[in-house]
């Protein structure tokens, strides 16, 4: 038998949108979340630090 499956958003659960899986660890922790762009743009974003690259912290 034929089986359809229809991954989401886990943030907002939109069908329409395609995701990307991330798989998120600590310790003997895992975790996986399905993301559409939109809400994997944080993740991207700490993905994409060079390491050993600190953020500049902005005060006011």
């Amino acid at each position: 038998m034929a089986q359809i499956k229809i991954v989401v958003c886990d943030e907002c659960g939109a069908i329409d949108r395609p995701t990307i899986r991330y798989v998120l660890g600590k310790g003997m922790a895992t975790r996986f979340f399905d993301l559409c762009v939109e809400h994997a743009r944080p993740l991207e974003r700490i993905l994409e630090l060079k390491p050993g690259a600190r953020q500049a912290t902005v005060t006011t």
